[in-house]
């Protein structure tokens, strides 16, 4: 019937419910995850990275143009060397001691033996390296975006129930003066039900306030206007977390794991630099310039002078430099194997109790349903007993109770089994990126 308080609360909120979630698109909870990191300051640091790795890529690549140097010189010699020979009508000049000169140097590297290809390689390592650290550093947002979610979500449940149980009371508290009225029920059954319904409102103002802070703390991470009418959706991660099998350990889809795979590369690179290093290199030079005395030593008068040619380095004894730098680079590579190794168990062992609790939830859902239908079948044969004056009204009322309990019990069973396959998704890297 509708006059039946308990079932005309329950149409006012069902009808009620579609209306909100027309008016407010549901909140996506991988959505908001990538907006906290990607709001993060530390997401800043990717582009810092990339144009210093670029300075530097730039800085060897400006190592392979022409090199020029400018340089200039005045000196005095107590001494010069000269050839004392007297020869008949001709005479062997005498050096000047005072010499001055000022020269451009040009040099351009012919071939340094892919040196210079391995250093840029070396650098873009690093920069996929520290990028990889800094996806790393953000991860444990994701986390905390979670949780604070699915409290939000969790508290609008709440919300929801109290107050569906609010107005239901307060038809009850109506109904009840009247019957105290009318003679039909005892002042103290008024009182019961008022009493009740002051704890259903304080209960109800106590979660209002928690979701607020929730739904701030949630602003904050993600820099997303979220209104209080916004629905939590639940997420749906049954693909990915199909994944995860019996050896958890195995997957590799943290950032953690990139980290260490991007360490591996700048390992392999700096290691191939170093098989170059016994390279020789190849470089043509030529200098121009004018001074006192030029090239030729007997002269004294000022003169301009050039030379130009090709030279060879070669340091063919490194005294094994280049084999330890590659025994440095295995050992640091068998290092960042046990980390990996020591991640996948210690995730591994981090999800475990999630993926209990999905199965006990899961079977606790199909309970609570049945659970459900009981309360609200004891609930409509209090209220029938109330109005027959068989049962107190605080008797009735604590039928009803029952109800909302009985569903809040499986709203949170609902989400913490949402809250646990994001945990184990967000544990293993699985959630949506």
């Amino acid at each position: 019937s509708m006059s039946n308080p308990i079932i005309r609360a329950l149409l006012m909120t069902g009808l009620a419910l579609p209306v909100v979630a027309a008016a407010q698109q549901p909140l996506d909870l991988a959505a908001l995850q990538r907006a906290a990191v990607a709001r993060d300051a530390r997401a800043g640091q990717r582009a810092l990275l990339a144009k210093s790795a670029d300075l530097r890529v730039q800085g060897i690549e400006d190592a392979l143009k022409p090199q020029f140097n400018v340089s200039a010189s005045n000196s005095h010699a107590s001494d010069v060397t000269f050839v004392s020979i007297k020869l008949p009508g001709a005479s062997v000049p005498i050096p000047p001691k005072d010499r001055w000169s000022a020269a451009l140097d040009v040099s351009q590297v012919l071939y340094d033996g892919g040196a210079a290809g391995r250093k840029s390689a070396i650098e873009r390592a690093r920069l996929a390296e520290g990028t990889a650290i800094v996806d790393a550093a953000v991860e444990p947002l994701r986390d905390e975006v979670a949780r604070t979610y699915f409290a939000a979500a969790l508290l609008q449940a709440t919300d929801r129930e109290l107050a569906a149980l609010a107005t239901d009371l307060e038809a009850v508290l109506a109904d009840t003066r009247v019957r105290v009225r009318e003679g039909a029920a005892l002042g103290r059954d008024s009182a019961s039900v008022r009493a009740e319904l002051k704890g259903v409102q304080g209960r109800l103002l106590q979660v209002r306030t928690q979701k607020r802070s929730a739904v701030a703390n949630l602003v904050r991470l993600t820099g997303e206007p979220i209104d209080d009418a916004a629905a939590f959706a639940l997420p749906e991660w049954t693909g990915a977390l199909a994944r995860v099998g019996a050896d958890a350990a195995a997957l590799r889809d943290r950032p953690e794991f990139a980290r260490l795979a991007r360490a591996r590369d700048r390992l392999g690179a700096e290691e191939s630099l170093a098989g170059v290093e016994n390279r020789p290199r190849v470089l043509a030079f030529a200098q121009g310039g004018y001074g006192r005395p030029g090239l030729n030593q007997f002269k004294p008068d000022p003169a301009a002078f050039w030379q130009a040619g090709v030279k060879v380095e070669w340091q063919p004894f490194t005294w094994g430099s280049a084999a330890r730098t590659r025994e440095v680079s295995t050992l640091q590579q068998q290092v960042l194997a046990t980390e990996e190794r020591a991640l996948g168990e210690q995730l591994a062992r981090a999800v475990q109790a999630d993926l209990d609790d999905r199965d006990r939830l899961r079977a606790q859902l199909r309970d609570d349903d049945e659970v459900i239908a009981l309360r609200e079948l004891a609930s409509a044969q209090g209220d029938a007993q109330r109005r027959e004056g068989a049962i107190t009204a605080a008797e009735a009322v604590q039928l009803r109770t029952d109800v909302v309990e009985a569903r809040l019990a499986r709203d949170r069973h609902r989400i913490e089994l949402a809250q646990a396959e994001a945990r184990i998704a967000t544990t293993l890297g699985l959630s949506p990126r």
